[in-house]
């Protein structure tokens, strides 16, 4: 694990109970049907940054064959409770264990956020590495500039790593990653000053 990420891995590995009544009901229903219905049948699903399964256990109710990962190993204990089913795996998104083209559809649902900015490219690749040609891939961002630690008041100021973006620079991150960016929108969102999050849909091409 980079030295960076300790305080986000320490955060979600201490407060796994308070994080999951916070964000238990928060998964949009909306781009989750969207990303639903653009996936061939009998899909295969990443959910990169599963956290505690929340998203993974809407996948599998699906009927979608999903594996979940996450760096926080008190995550993945409470995921496989939460998701039963679902094959989860403690695993760095830095260092994506699967076979090339394995995944019709990858979902990273707040997870880059906490990858500083030279990372999030990194990461990027690997996951389009892992995805297959033409799959679906579903991203968001916080929007703004700079990264760091930053101090989240939903949880008492506790400290987290995150890197901002700004909607071009992203657009242009997406095309250098051969990904083919289909859909964005902004969103106001809480927590970190109510800063503003950007959501992707892009296809592999």
């Amino acid at each position: 694990m980079k030295e960076y990420l300790k305080d986000t891995i320490n955060f979600y590995d201490t407060h796994v109970e308070e994080y999951m009544k916070q964000t238990e009901k928060l998964s949009d229903a909306s781009r989750f049907d969207e990303f639903i219905m653009r996936l061939p049948k009998h899909s295969k699903v990443l959910d990169a940054g599963c956290g505690f399964g929340r998203d993974s256990k809407l996948f599998y109710d699906k009927g979608v064959d999903t594996t979940g990962i996450d760096l926080s190993s008190k995550l993945i204990e409470h995921a496989k409770k939460y998701a039963k089913g679902v094959n989860f795996l403690v695993q760095d998104i830095l260092k994506l264990d699967f076979e090339e083209n394995t995944f019709d559809g990858v979902w990273c649902c707040a997870t880059l956020v906490h990858l500083s900015k030279s990372d999030v490219e990194v990461a990027l690749r690997l996951l389009v590495r892992v995805l297959k040609k033409g799959g679906i891939i579903y991203l968001n961002f916080k929007w703004g500039d700079g990264e760091g630690v930053f101090l989240d008041p939903r949880y008492n100021g506790a400290p987290k790593f995150y890197s901002f973006f700004k909607e071009e620079e992203l657009k242009s991150l997406l095309k250098k990653c051969k990904l083919n960016m289909f859909h964005a929108s902004v969103k106001n969102s809480k927590g970190l000053s109510g800063r503003k999050t950007i959501y992707f849909m892009a296809k592999k091409a």
